[in-house]
């Protein structure tokens, strides 16, 4: 059967020219179908029939195979083999206008086959597809990666605003701590001789906050982060834009005039305590000058009962019995005096030593409470000074979390303004540039899957099915992370192919 063309004829008239020999020889063939298949059908019945009668011929004698079996097999193989031949050859134009027929589908079909390896058309647009999936995909990284970079630079910049706004409330609340605490230090440090002029000091002393002192307040050395030295510079400058330093300047002044006017009403409190402890102080010592004569008295007074006593002593030695007697008599009650008047000094100097010792109590006491007042005024100046750098972190914290709340969003807004790329399977296509690339995709290959086959099945394994594994391995799964070759003579490249399928809405 020759379905061959004229060779001379234009493609066009070769294709319908083969296309009418096929039809015509396929309508001569069909008709002859029956009558071949009936005669093939018997040649293999008469077969079987014969070689079951040689079968039982074989049995009958024992199971014993002989030379005339022997002869009889050979030439009836002989006979199947011809016969098979025949059959072939009868079969061989059914078969060949199978091919035929196969072929005019298969031709057409390859015309639109778009993963065909012979460029057409149809390939060609599937290629643009492709292409288009791949910049989308691509260009996708490249601004998921210029965002990812954006976002962690404002995410330094977020973290060094908060770092600065924290800063600069805890400079402002240190000041106006130092301030207070100055304030409250001059009060108490306000003495009797000059009171009046201390008092009108306070009375005039301004509240009110320079502005021009914030420069000298500000200086700092901001911390290390990762961002140029201009970077730096703007994200200070627009902290310090950014802060409500007329808040600020409006609480000091409202806090030092609260303070202020609370020092002024305790002046006459602090004059009275003054004008106490310096009463108590003269009356210390008029009491301290007062004990001072009286013990040079009672010493003065002892100094004379010694010498009396001595001259009594010196008389009583030279008079006779009588006289003797008179005078020792003397002697006695003198002594018994002096001894009275030793004991009442004595207990004059007990009361006298009680009555310091309770001024020194009292003083103490006074002492002390004025201590407490002064600890409790700078306890609360401490507790205000504590709430207010609170309160300045925790600004600052929130003024950090925004900043870091909007980079997320401005990302995810940037991510989402993309044009997205059409449905496509994406892997990486290994480049090798060095034949040394080849001992790594092995190795990578022996390692993951080559270890676990059995020996003589590992030799049938080509380079090219081993590249395919190592690209294959570079997808992420449930299980595992993908992975690639680490390697200067391998270069992965994004192989991007689209999906030909229609969107749900559209196929509903």
């Amino acid at each position: 059967m020759n379905l061959e063309p004229n060779n001379t004829m234009t493609p066009a008239a070769q294709t319908e020219d083969r296309d009418a020999i096929v039809f015509q020889e396929s309508l001569t063939i069909f008709q002859e179908a029956p009558g071949i298949l009936k005669a093939n059908k018997l040649s293999v019945s008469n077969a079987k029939a014969y070689a079951q009668r040689l079968l039982d011929e074989y049995t009958a004698g024992g199971n014993q195979w002989s030379a005339e079996l022997d002869d009889k097999a050979k030439n009836f193989l002989i006979k199947v083999g011809t016969t098979v031949k025949s059959m072939y050859e009868k079969r061989s134009p059914f078969t060949q206008l199978a091919t035929a027929l196969s072929k005019q589908f298969t031709s057409l079909e390859a015309e639109l086959d778009v993963a065909a390896k012979t460029p057409n058309v149809f390939n060609q647009i599937q290629g643009l597809r492709n292409g288009w999936a791949k910049w989308l995909i691509e260009e996708a990284e490249r601004k998921r990666v210029e965002a990812e970079k954006l976002a962690a630079i404002e995410k330094e910049r977020a973290q060094l605003t908060g770092w600065i706004l924290q800063k600069i409330g805890e400079l402002l609340t240190d000041y106006l701590f130092k301030k207070k605490q100055a304030w409250t230090n001059n009060f108490n440090s306000i003495i009797l001789e000059g009171f009046e002029q201390s008092a009108m000091n306070l009375r005039n002393a301004p509240v009110a906050f320079d502005r021009s002192k914030l420069g000298a307040i500000l200086r700092y050395e901001m911390p290390y982060y990762p961002l140029t030295e201009e970077q730096r510079n703007t994200t200070r400058i627009k902290a310090h834009d950014d802060y409500d330093f007329g808040a600020w300047i409006a609480r000091h002044d409202q806090e030092m005039e609260e303070l202020k006017q609370s020092l002024i009403d305790r002046l006459p409190a602090k004059k009275q305590e003054l004008e106490e402890a310096a009463a108590r102080e003269r009356e210390r010592l008029a009491e301290a000058e007062r004990q001072r004569i009286a013990e040079e008295k009672r010493q003065e007074e002892d100094r004379i009962a010694r010498e009396a006593e001595q001259a009594r002593q010196a008389e009583i030695a030279k008079a006779n019995a009588e006289e003797k007697k008179r005078l020792e008599e003397e002697a006695r009650i003198a002594r018994e005096a002096e001894q009275a008047r030793q004991a009442e000094a004595e207990r004059q100097r007990q009361e006298e030593k009680a009555r310091l010792q309770q001024l020194e109590q009292e003083r103490q006491r006074q002492e002390q409470e004025r201590l407490q007042q002064e600890k409790e005024a700078a306890d609360r100046i401490q507790q205000e000074k504590e709430a207010a750098d609170r309160k300045s972190r925790e600004a600052a914290e929130l003024a950090t979390s925004a900043m870091t709340a909007k980079t997320l969003f401005d990302q995810a807004a940037s991510a989402s303004m993309f044009e997205s790329a059409p449905d496509a399977r994406q892997g990486y296509e290994i480049i090798v540039t060095n034949p040394a690339g080849w001992v790594e995709i092995f190795q990578f290959w022996y390692q993951r899957k080559g270890v676990k086959m059995a020996v003589d099945k590992m030799g049938s394994v080509k380079l090219d099915s081993m590249k395919t594994f190592a690209e294959a391995a570079t997808k992420d799964t449930p299980k595992q992370k993908g992975e690639r070759i680490d390697s200067k003579f391998l270069r992965y490249d994004l192989d991007v192919r689209a999906i030909n399928k229609k969107d749900k809405k559209e196929g509903e």
